[in-house]
């Protein structure tokens, strides 16, 4: 596919940084969530605090959702929507309490560190919830185009609510991919699991790789 003949949700998510996929992972959501809750009850390699419980490498663990994301071909979607073929980062589990505020997940790293041979890191994170939700209930909002330069969003100088934000609703087995860099928050929720798995794309050398794995782990946040 020529640069002229981007699809056009690979279009949408370069222009907006987000895509909604419904239904997607209907099939393994439940089951999925049934691992996310045997792994944080057995206590087994979780981490966080009271208000947000992670299960970091938690698509090894989970054969419901591994084989999911094989069924879907997530890989090969990332691809679609990042131009060129990707390299897996992590697929986390975690448990959120209460709102989560305007933040991007590569928050505090200035702009030469987040690139990779010389070029702004490409990644996309899918994410999906156990639960439905809507804008007053914890429901992920993004600012459209956000991704293209997060620092020009101060969102600390407003109230949450103030925003202007997309706010995407969504059921269980709904999956959301959006640029990891835009800006991003959930208000008005209570108790929500979510499932977010990650991938960039593959850079051309190995040295670039690991440039790409230690950009990533060192200001990785799990929602």
């Amino acid at each position: 596919m020529t640069a002229e003949q981007h699809s056009p949700r690979r279009r949408r998510f370069d222009l907006f940084g987000f895509e909604v996929f419904r239904g997607l992972l209907a099939g393994c959501t439940d089951d999925a969530f049934a691992d996310v809750e045997a792994a944080l009850s057995s206590g087994s390699n979780v981490r966080g605090s009271r208000e947000r419980r992670a299960v970091p490498g938690f698509l090894g663990r989970s054969a419901a959702l591994s084989r999911g994301c094989a069924d879907v071909r997530l890989e090969t979607l990332a691809a679609e929507l990042l131009g060129g073929p990707c390299v897996y980062l992590y697929g986390d589990a975690s448990e959120i309490h209460g709102d989560t505020y305007w933040h991007s997940d590569m928050e505090g790293t200035d702009d030469a560190s987040r690139t990779v041979e010389g070029s702004p890191a490409r990644l996309v994170k899918f994410v999906l919830y156990d639960t439905p939700l809507d804008g007053s209930d914890g429901a992920l909002r993004l600012l459209p185009g956000s991704h293209r330069a997060p620092a020009a969003y101060p969102t600390a100088d407003l109230a949450p609510e103030d925003l202007p934000a997309h706010v995407l609703p969504v059921e269980p087995g709904d999956v959301i991919a959006f640029d990891p860099r835009a800006r991003h928050a959930a208000l008005g929720g209570a108790i929500r699991r979510q499932i977010a798995v990650a991938f960039a794309r593959r850079p051309e050398h190995a040295s670039a790789q690991q440039q790409l794995m230690s950009l990533v782990m060192a200001d990785k946040t799990v929602v």
